[in-house]
């Protein structure tokens, strides 16, 4: 069993929780780590983990404060293994949630998912 990985929200680092069982997946706050890896690589392994038998239906929360450039460059290496899913028969969504009047969020959303062949949201709020 795929045990869940639940990370606090703390100033540098956003809350994570991914828990297949529950099939409740969010990655929200700021994310400006000194290390991204060490702080994105269990996340993207567990993923990897999960991609291969996956829920039959996976909605994916990412809700950014701020995310700084190398947190990106994780988050689309994340957005990546969750591609697999959607080249399965399992339905897959993230929802890309951001204030409404945080036009630079907005944007970075749309700029992710023009990269990637991966259902999306964009939901302001």
């Amino acid at each position: 069993m795929l045990e869940p990985i639940n990370l606090k929200k703390t100033h540098n680092n956003p809350k994570v929780v991914l828990d297949k069982q529950n099939n409740y997946f969010e990655i929200s706050g700021r994310s400006i780590q000194e290390n991204v890896f060490e702080f994105y690589d269990p996340i993207y392994n567990w993923l990897i983990k999960y991609s291969k038998n996956p829920n039959k239906k996976t909605k994916f929360i990412l809700d950014f404060d701020y995310i700084n450039s190398a947190s990106t460059k994780q988050l689309i290496k994340i957005l990546i293994a969750l591609e697999k899913i959607s080249q399965s028969d399992d339905d897959i969504i993230v929802i890309w949630k951001y204030e409404k009047d945080d036009e630079l969020m907005e944007e970075k959303g749309d700029e992710i998912f023009s990269i990637l062949n991966l259902p999306y949201v964009l939901l302001p709020y």
